[in-house]
């Protein structure tokens, strides 16, 4: 149990814990004075508390079958299904809160992997390319091409063909 949980949820914890066996109204309030939720003292706040706690109590636990001669309550199957409810709705909300943080930090990963991959596309098109004769001499090995391809070559235009003129049309 949780301190953030209200006397109800708490209630209906006791119930889960004392099951079929039951409880009265006096272990319950003994209980509910041990976790604290109800001061031993006679004041008039506890007056109304142990009031509130004893209706709520009465709400949540009915006298047992099993139980008539004893005079103890168990949880109804509602209350009991309402803290199953109860605790799928919290468990939910950490699935959220985690599934957000996973999301924050996968969407941190991919601007940081967008950023680099821009970066490193610039810079490999801003940056000169040198190969030295004997590394060209390597790569025209390395892939068997013709050695004239490693041949210097000039800086030739070609020349234009001259053409005679078309004849005019008549």
């Amino acid at each position: 149990m949780t301190g953030k949980d209200s006397v109800f949820i708490k209630l209906l914890e006791y119930g889960e814990q004392v099951g079929l066996d039951g409880s009265d109204i006096e272990a319950a309030l003994a209980w509910a004075r041990n976790e604290g939720l109800l001061g031993a003292d006679q004041s008039r706040e506890n007056a109304i508390k142990q009031a509130f706690f004893i209706e709520l109590f009465n709400e949540c636990f009915v006298q047992s079958n099993y139980n008539i001669t004893t005079g103890k309550r168990v949880l109804t199957a509602e209350y009991y299904y309402r803290l199953i409810e109860h605790r799928e709705l919290k468990e939910a909300r950490q699935a959220s809160k985690d599934a957000n943080r996973n999301a924050f930090i996968a969407i941190c990963l991919s601007i940081v992997a967008m950023s680099s991959s821009v970066y490193i596309g610039y810079q490999q098109l801003t940056n000169t390319v040198s190969l030295n004769p004997d590394q060209l001499e390597t790569i025209i090995t390395a892939t068997n091409k013709p050695a004239i391809l490693a041949a210097p070559q000039t800086n030739t235009a070609p020349q234009p063909v001259d053409t005679p003129p078309a004849d005019p049309a008549p």
